[in-house]
């Protein structure tokens, strides 16, 4: 591995941050020379890969990359057909939340693969839909309030919202 690694230092294919990291992930997987000389290989391959040439329009070609799919996004929000529900804040504002890497982003989604035997069913689907969808009070309830004297919080539900979230009382 040793010698690998001077090899590659000398011919100075990877930057020394890259050949530290390299080193320091690959020098204790435990792997043999064939694997090790793979991992060296693809990462040294990878790194060529990313190389541009100076004065190629990379901010261009970067702004394209991100421009046409947060275009589609937004024009697939608003042609999306047979779905139960879809958010309207997906789209633009979605792909802004993903790119600035928000820890709470305001429009979480999920993509969740039904077993063939739940995929045939639409009730099987939207049963297991409820019960993995996180209902707040606020969302099933007609009116909240808060009684001081009794140092309570009274809610009325209602009972269109309920059925819909499948919960009983």
């Amino acid at each position: 591995m040793e010698k690998r690694f001077e090899k590659m230092r000398e011919e100075r294919r990877l930057p020394p941050k890259v050949m530290e990291e390299l080193v320091a992930k690959v020098s204790n997987l435990g792997v043999s020379k064939k694997e090790f000389d793979d991992i060296c290989d693809n990462v040294v391959d990878s790194y060529e890969r990313s190389l541009v040439e100076p004065g190629e329009a990379v901010g261009t070609v970067a702004a394209q990359s991100i421009g046409e799919p947060g275009t589609q996004m937004t024009l697939r929000t608003f042609h999306y057909a047979g779905v139960a529900e879809l958010s309207v804040t997906q789209g633009l504002p979605r792909l802004i939340e993903i790119v600035d890497a928000r820890n709470n982003p305001s429009t979480p989604t999920m993509k969740i693969y039904l077993n063939p035997d739940f995929a045939s069913d639409r009730n099987d689907a939207r049963r297991i839909a409820r019960d993995i969808e996180m209902v707040l009070v606020e969302s099933v309830a007609s009116k909240v309030s808060i009684d001081l004297l009794r140092q309570a919080i009274d809610s009325r539900l209602d009972p269109e919202l309920r059925e819909d979230k499948g919960l009983t009382v």
